[in-house]
C-alpha cells in the first residue's frame, strides 16, 4: 500500500484529526486538520517558552534585588538604617508610575476610571495596600538581621 493510501485511510480512521502515520510536511500541509494541529503545537511551544523566559527573568530580578537590598541596608555608607522610610519612598514611586501608566491614553495599560465608594475602598483596596506595604517593610527590615 502506498504512503498516500495509508494517509487517506489514517485520516478516515481518525475522523478528521491529524494522523500520526504521516509526518512528511507535504502530507501534513494538505490536510487542514493537520495544519491546525501543528499550529496549536507551535503555539503551545511558544507559550511554554514564554513561561520559562518570564519565570527565569523574574527569578533573576528577584535574586538581584535581594542582593542589592542586602548590600544597601548593610554596607552602603556603613548601612542604611531606615527600612521603613525606604519602603515609603518605594510605595510612592510605584504609585506614581502606576497612575501615569493607567491614566495615559497612549499607554497599553490605560483603563477608564472606575468609581469606587469609600466603603469599597476601605474593604477592598486598603487591605491589599496594607498587606503589600507590610510585606515590603518586613522583608526590608529582615535584611538588617539575616545573612544572604
Amino acid at each position: 500500500m502506498s504512503d498516500a493510501r495509508k494517509y487517506v485511510n489514517a485520516v478516515r480512521a481518525s475522523k478528521g484529526k491529524c494522523p500520526a502515520i504521516c509526518s512528511q510536511p507535504s502530507c501534513l500541509d494538505a490536510d487542514p486538520a493537520c495544519r491546525s494541529a501543528r499550529a496549536q503545537r507551535v503555539s503551545s511551544s511558544l507559550a511554554q517558552a514564554d513561561i520559562v523566559t518570564y519565570t527565569a527573568a523574574w527569578y533573576a530580578v528577584a535574586v538581584s534585588l535581594t542582593l542589592f537590598n542586602k548590600w544597601f541596608y548593610s554596607y552602603w555608607r556603613g548601612g542604611f538604617d531606615l527600612p521603613i522610610s525606604s519602603t515609603a519612598c518605594h510605595m510612592v514611586v510605584k504609585a506614581i508610575i502606576a497612575r501615569v501608566l493607567v491614566s495615559n491614553r497612549c499607554s497599553p495599560y490605560f483603563e477608564e476610571p472606575y468609581p469606587l465608594t469609600l466603603r469599597e475602598q476601605l474593604l477592598v483596596i486598603a487591605p491589599i495596600g496594607l498587606a503589600t506595604a507590610g510585606d515590603v517593610v518586613l522583608s526590608n527590615m529582615s535584611f538588617l538581621y539575616i545573612t544572604v
